[in-house]
């Protein structure tokens, strides 16, 4: 049976181009965004509707049923390691934990103003008002601006994983491995190597300068926004900081968010 390890992060924290290097690992399987997590909560929440109708042994049932579904979910890879992404793995670890085995989750991380800036620079370089954040700024009546779209990102795209990655740090510390986007783009070999050694795997010499896009996300055209999701072949950081485009005032108000841990 392969192993299954998990990786989590707010979007544009680095994990798409994180998974993308650990596809060059040559016995790894990194996904997409992944249904899995979503599977099993439908399979629980349906387990939880029949206790009113069946007489089953709940707890034994569940956790046979959820252990099969992770186990057979990437049947088809044929990679030894399997690394499922889904924002939503560090709330989850209790579950995960109690129906399969000890999980180990990596975390991508990204101060928010950063995120947000990104954000906004790709909707400023789309040019376009049909994005997803312009569409729903217009509908509920509100102007689109910088500070509009910011509020507007970290209440209803951000704070969802930020918290769950929260929540998974003050519960399952050892569970969690942390990699910081600037630390992944600045020392990339070395940020790679400790992830390795988080999983317990053989390390791997990537190749940093021709980086294949090998995690899609077919489902960015709902976005609006193009590149949303495109990774550069040569790893290096080009991204605006966030004062030359939120302002010195709004930087410092979100960066109040930013995560904390040790």
């Amino acid at each position: 049976m392969e192993k299954i390890y998990f990786l989590s992060g707010m979007q544009r924290s680095g994990s798409t181009l994180l998974a993308c290097l650990l596809n060059q690992h040559p016995d790894i399987h990194a996904t997409a965004t992944s249904p899995l997590l979503d599977v099993l909560h439908s399979a629980e929440s349906k387990l939880e509707e029949c206790l009113g109708q069946y007489t089953f042994n709940y707890d034994l049932i569940r956790k046979r049923l959820a252990a099969s579904i992770i186990e057979s979910f990437h049947k088809d890879i044929q990679k030894p390691i399997i690394i499922d992404k889904h924002r939503g793995w560090p709330a989850s670890i209790q579950q995960i934990s109690d129906t399969y085995k000890v999980p180990k989750i990596i975390c991508t991380n990204r101060s928010v103003p950063e995120i947000i800036t990104s954000f906004i620079q790709l909707i400023k370089n789309n040019n376009t008002l049909n994005n997803l954040i312009d569409k729903d700024l217009r509908s509920r009546g509100v102007p689109i601006s910088i500070n509009n779209r910011s509020e507007y990102l970290f209440t209803d795209f951000i704070s969802s994983p930020r918290n769950a990655i929260m929540e998974g740090i003050e519960k399952y510390r050892d569970c969690i491995h942390i990699v910081e986007y600037n630390n992944l783009v600045s020392n990339p070999q070395e940020t790679m190597n400790k992830i390795y050694e988080f999983l317990e795997i053989d390390s791997f010499d990537h190749n940093f300068d021709s980086i294949e896009n090998t995690c899609k996300e077919e489902k960015d055209d709902a976005w609006g926004i193009e590149n949303l999701h495109i990774i550069r072949s040569q790893l290096k950081k080009i991204s605006t900081p966030p004062e030359e485009v939120l302002g010195k005032e709004l930087t410092e108000y979100y960066r109040q968010f930013d995560i904390k841990y040790s």
